[in-house]
């Protein structure tokens, strides 16, 4: 009779830490984004605010226009710091997952990790042996909140 092998395997194990992997990369995006897009709200706001209240319809054309090429204008503007958004990276997101969860000594950073050095039969046997007793560490992950 032929035993299991104890550790998951590595398609297994990818589809363990694909939720988690894909709520981290959300809110880190959410939050790298979000204020990034507040001064675009705020204009979009104080637009529908003038004219919900109907301040255009008391303009003459000439300061009517003008008032909409200075939203134009703050709009443009405020597109600005978009420039510096950042798309948050593989690894980023794993290490947000081990700070999330309190995991110990990157156990989901070791499951994508090479070790450094000259290769040898033992060396690729130690590190597949410690790629698994990291991955028993990942039972159930959780992905991490927006952090404002």
């Amino acid at each position: 009779m032929t035993q299991r092998p104890t550790f998951t395997s590595d398609r297994s194990l990818a589809g363990r830490l694909a939720p988690s992997r894909l709520a981290t990369r959300v809110s880190m995006t959410v939050e790298r984004g979000w204020p990034l897009l507040l001064p675009l709200v705020i204009v979009a706001s104080l637009f529908l605010s003038v004219s919900w209240l109907g301040l255009f319809l008391l303009l003459p054309d000439t300061a009517r226009m003008s008032l909409m090429a200075v939203f134009g204008i703050a709009a443009l503007a405020a597109l600005y710091p978009l420039r510096f958004f950042r798309v948050p990276t593989s690894a980023e997101i794993d290490r947000r997952i081990e700070a999330a969860n309190q995991l110990l000594h990157s156990p989901v950073l070791v499951q994508t990790d090479r070790p450094s050095g000259r290769e040898s039969i033992f060396s690729q046997a130690l590190w597949r042996e410690h790629q698994k007793r990291m991955a028993e560490k990942l039972g159930n992950l959780g992905g991490d909140m927006p952090r404002t």
